[in-house]
């Protein structure tokens, strides 16, 4: 399975991804955080990007790839090796 971050998410929906990334994508399973989402409609919040959360073509686009929910757990795995409170 393949996570996206929010980078190439954006290059993914705007048609903006390389040969080469639109190679390695295709035929994979494709996983996002759910931070992503967040980024995304904060990015289109902000004029940044000009996506439709409620549009047709990205809720299909959601239907056809897992969303992890970020928990601590993950959290302290990914930014924090070791780390105790």
């Amino acid at each position: 399975m393949l996570n996206l971050d929010t980078h190439m998410v954006v290059h993914f929906l705007t048609g903006d991804c390389t040969d080469r990334e639109h190679e390695m994508i295709a035929g994979q399973e494709i996983a996002i955080s759910d931070m992503v989402l967040w980024e995304l409609a904060k990015l289109a919040e902000c004029g940044r990007l000009k996506i439709d959360l409620d549009s047709g073509e990205f809720l299909e686009f959601l239907r056809e790839m897992t969303v992890f929910p970020v928990n601590l757990e993950i959290a302290i795995a990914k930014h924090a090796p070791g780390f105790q409170f």
